[in-house]
């Protein structure tokens, strides 16, 4: 909980420094923006609906097919 407060006060003070470097301006946005796409990946990825749907379908692969070959597939395909 401490070091998700701490994140929240640097994310914070980021913005404010963007902020009060570039003001609103075109710049800003584009560096919001550099900020926000890997923020939204991660959320997507790692904490999100693709893991809730890719799961399953490689753990359902790994029980039919004893060797591997499809999930191995699967996953390529999908990655």
């Amino acid at each position: 909980m401490l070091l998700t407060l701490v994140s929240r006060v640097l994310g914070f003070v980021r913005i404010a420094v963007i902020g009060g470097i570039f003001g609103a301006s075109g710049e800003a946005d584009v560096l919001n923006a550099v900020f926000t796409i890997p923020n939204n990946l991660r959320k997507l990825l790692a904490e999100g609906a693709f893991s809730s749907a890719f799961i399953p379908v490689l753990s359902s692969s790994l029980i039919r097919d004893k060797t591997g070959a499809a999930s191995h597939k699967i996953a390529r395909n999908i990655l």
